[in-house]
């Protein structure tokens, strides 16, 4: 038997491995027995890694000791072993212990003790067990122990199991769609499943989902559940109440009755300003709701109408909560020396505050806010800045700058506007 009998056809870079592992043998390869090239193969293997098997000669691929050092290694080398050795327990046994998915690759997958280890390592291993041991109760419960989502797998019968589908029931797990139509109706088991993860309630049946009951449950649960409801109780005041003092976004998924509801879109944008935008158009309009939503979230301004976005009272309350809603006022408003000066103490108040930011960054915050003043206004700022630069240049130049808060500069601005009136 020479080293070439080792061999399939394929790779060059496993046939060098291949010699180098027969040139530190110790024996002369003409001396060598069958098992010696075994020994050699499985060096080679070690260094080439288990999915050289594929390159390895049909005899070796039926070799027990060749193919278990293979999947030791890569357990996915099982598909290169022959069909007698894919059927054997214990070369099976520690392909999927080393690559659990290497099971697809099996002869064994009727065989109880295979499927019971390959499940109890990852429930989801059901969905290559022959369909007698997809309906076998122990496996699938040990399946659906270790991972939920495998009931997708069960057969039919186990899907409509009670027991089954108890075990199914973990936190943050959602199988009711896998579950059967009997499953689907029992409001003990929707409940249940609302429990572990309210989206079970998208799945539970449409007699269910219209029970005032269950659907409260999924809402309190996770608020955005308002999506699934059905519209019949999108209009329930009740239901929905429940929803946006929560999360407020979710007017969103209200009726457009409810959207238009002053207590409702009050609740929302206590919690949320910005669910402003899902209010009616006349509410919109409404400067008592507007202001409540703008003091919760100045950026709700942006969804604010036209005649209140140029309501000085209004912007001046937004920029107060958030100095970038700026960016929603009317060009008028944005153009307001006075307005925008406000927007600039306030960010760099707030920039103060935050210890990591040094004067660099704070010209860069206040440049955002700048991006929203008119071009007028804007351009002024800039020219101011650089003037007062260059002035500190002309001082020092081996003393960097000192920083000067744009709404000191906006304030020389309007001294300088105020002394050149004087004059005329």
């Amino acid at each position: 038997m020479s080293i070439l009998d080792c061999l399939g056809s394929g790779s060059a870079y496993f046939s060098g491995i291949v010699a180098d592992a027969a040139q530190e043998y110790s024996a002369p390869l003409s001396r060598c027995e069958e098992e010696d090239f075994v020994e050699i193969i499985i060096e080679a293997l070690k260094v080439a890694g288990g999915l050289c098997l594929e390159y390895v000669s049909d005899k070796f691929q039926d070799n027990r000791k060749v193919v278990l050092s293979a999947v030791r290694d890569n357990g996915m080398a099982l598909g290169y072993a022959s069909s007698r050795l894919r059927g054997d327990r214990y070369v099976v046994k520690a392909a999927i212990c080393q690559n659990r998915e290497s099971l697809i690759y099996s002869r064994l997958l009727d065989d109880e003790e295979t499927i019971m280890l390959a499940v109890d390592m990852d429930g989801r291993m059901l969905r290559l067990a022959s369909g007698r041991l997809r309906d076998n109760k122990e496996i699938v419960l040990k399946a659906v122990s270790e991972c939920p989502a495998s009931l997708e797998y069960a057969s039919e019968r186990l899907q409509d199991d009670d027991d089954v589908y108890s075990a199914c029931l973990q936190e943050d797990c959602c199988v009711l769609q896998y579950a059967s139509s009997r499953i689907q109706r029992s409001e003990k088991f929707v409940r249940l499943s609302i429990k572990c993860r309210p989206v079970a309630f998208e799945f539970a049946h449409d007699d269910l989902k219209e029970d005032l009951g269950v659907a409260m449950l999924a809402v309190l649960c996770d608020p955005h559940i308002l999506r699934y409801v059905p519209d019949v109780l999108k209009v329930n005041n009740t239901l929905v109440l429940a929803a946006v003092s929560k999360q407020g976004e979710t007017l969103a998924f209200a009726g457009k009755e409810l959207q238009a509801d002053r207590d409702i879109v009050l609740a929302a944008i206590k919690n949320d300003g910005k669910a402003l935008k899902f209010a009616s158009k006349e509410l919109q309009g409404d400067k008592d709701i507007v202001m409540s939503a703008i003091q919760n979230n100045g950026d709700a301004l942006e969804f604010a109408s036209r005649e209140l976005r140029e309501d000085i009272e209004i912007v001046t309350a937004a920029v107060h909560s958030s100095p970038f809603a700026l960016a929603w006022a009317s060009e008028e408003l944005q153009d307001t020396e006075t307005l925008v000066m406000e927007c600039f103490r306030i960010a760099y108040e707030e920039a103060r505050q935050d210890d990591e930011l040094d004067v660099d960054h704070m010209e860069f915050f206040e440049s955002d806010v700048l991006s929203f003043a008119s071009d007028r206004i804007s351009e002024a700022v800039r020219m101011l800045r650089y003037q007062e630069r260059m002035a500190d240049n002309a001082r020092s130049r081996y003393v960097r700058p000192r920083y000067v808060p744009a709404y000191e500069i906006l304030q020389t601005l309007r001294a300088n506007k105020r002394a050149k009136s004087a004059k005329m």
